[in-house]
């Protein structure tokens, strides 16, 4: 509804007229697979299973579900392909290349919910955290020290504004360059981090000591419900490895372009203020 009632506002030029409505026409398409089931992965849809990954069902075992891509179709019904979460990090990364029915196509961008946007648009509602040096512990917000380690936390160690990603959109490549090839190899910069339960304040873990004679070997701490995270930091080949990101348009979730691809090949459309 939206969008159709952008594409009537007068003044837009034709350009954008057509950008909305194809917009339009796409995300009908991506609905009518949902309804009538005719992805292969229908089954990911079902109500339980929702349910039991959001947390309402603590009796259902369900995995988490996984993150999907929307490849759209020529001439025909676009599909969804899906990773399980850990490799999707990766494999749908911003502006990566998916290969699928013998054609190449660009993450162009994410589908943002509307909770992520904030005031008028022009903000995302991100996460700052705080990563241990020593043991890989992820902590909200600045703190004094680890969680788990009670290692001191350092600025260095603070990764700004970190938002999740549930699901994308491709695009069909225009031209793949050498320099997207290398991009591909290369990958991302990806780090796993967790955080221990807490219950009333207090850290729901158990420990163990291993010692010979009077002096340990090995120091364990376990929980059953650990919150386990991957983040995407940026490009393995960023020019500026503490500068950790990227820069996205946070009306449209488009992936903005890194400085080292071809400025004319597979262009998102026209950017406000992207914020990383």
């Amino acid at each position: 509804m939206e969008a159709n009632e952008r594409s009537e506002i007068t003044g837009l030029s034709g350009a954008d007229r057509r950008r909305i409505k194809a917009a339009q026409m796409q995300a009908s398409d991506q609905i009518t697979i949902l309804e009538q089931g005719k992805a292969s992965n229908g089954s990911d849809f079902y109500s339980y299973r929702y349910l039991a990954t959001e947390g309402f069902l603590p009796g259902y075992n369900f995995p988490r579900l996984p993150l999907y891509a929307f490849i759209p179709g020529e001439g025909k019904a676009g599909s969804f392909l899906q990773r399980a979460r850990f490799l999707a990090i990766s494999e749908f990364g911003p502006r990566s290349l998916i290969y699928h029915e013998g054609r190449a196509y660009r993450v162009m961008k994410a589908k943002l919910p509307p909770e992520v946007r904030t005031g008028d648009g022009a903000e995302l509602a991100t996460r700052d955290v705080s990563i241990c040096s020593n043991c890989g512990a992820c902590h909200d917000g600045e703190v004094e020290r680890c969680h788990a380690c009670n290692t001191p936390i350092v600025e260095k160690d603070a990764v700004k504004r970190t938002l999740r990603i549930d699901n994308v959109e491709a695009a069909p490549a225009e031209r793949i360059t050498a320099n997207d090839e290398e991009r591909v190899r290369q990958g991302f910069e990806i780090q796993t981090v967790f955080a221990w339960p807490r219950r009333d304040g207090r850290l729901q873990i158990t420990k163990a000591d291993f010692r010979c004679d009077d002096t340990s070997i090995l120091s364990l701490q376990y929980a059953n419900s650990a919150e386990i995270s991957r983040i995407n930091k940026g490009l393995k080949r960023r020019a500026k490895q503490t500068e950790f990101g990227f820069y996205i348009d946070p009306r449209n979730g488009y992936w903005v372009k890194s400085d080292d691809e071809d400025p004319e090949v597979d262009i998102p459309p026209d950017m406000m203020r992207p914020v990383r």
